[in-house]
């Protein structure tokens, strides 16, 4: 009798054991699991920083370049040179054309568009199956 009671000691130990190293490794998964969520999450997170820097980067030379534009616009209508793509008030095109480069550049405050408007507008638009 005492060696079937040390056997069921030993078979409970041995159990006992393989319980605690699976928890062991469940915990180890879980861990390796939750590090990894993290490295994806800040991967993404400066994925995203880096998308914004550049298209930031690359709106400010939009604005830059639209800068040098505009007074060589200007310069040709006190030439009274035509301008084909101007259809209206020189003036309000002018402004127009100043807000479009402050729109555009990160570095100044945005006056506001109708184009700001676009997601409410394409989703409205959806609705009415227009866009």
């Amino acid at each position: 009798m005492p060696k079937f009671i040390s056997g069921l000691i030993q078979i409970a130990a041995k159990k006992s054991e393989e319980t605690r190293q699976k928890k062991e490794e469940e915990r180890l998964r879980e861990e390796h699991k939750r590090i990894l969520q993290q490295k994806v999450e800040e991967y993404n997170l400066e994925k995203e920083r880096v998308s914004g820097l550049i298209e930031n980067s690359d709106n400010w030379n939009k604005a830059k370049a639209l800068r040098k534009f505009i007074p060589e616009v200007e310069k040709c209508l006190k030439n009274g040179e035509p301008v084909p793509f101007i259809d209206g008030e020189e003036n309000d095109w002018i402004q127009w054309a100043h807000n479009q480069a402050d729109r555009l550049d990160p570095l100044k405050h945005s006056p506001s568009s109708i184009l700001d408007d676009a997601e409410e507008l394409e989703k409205a638009c959806q609705r009415q199956s227009w866009w």
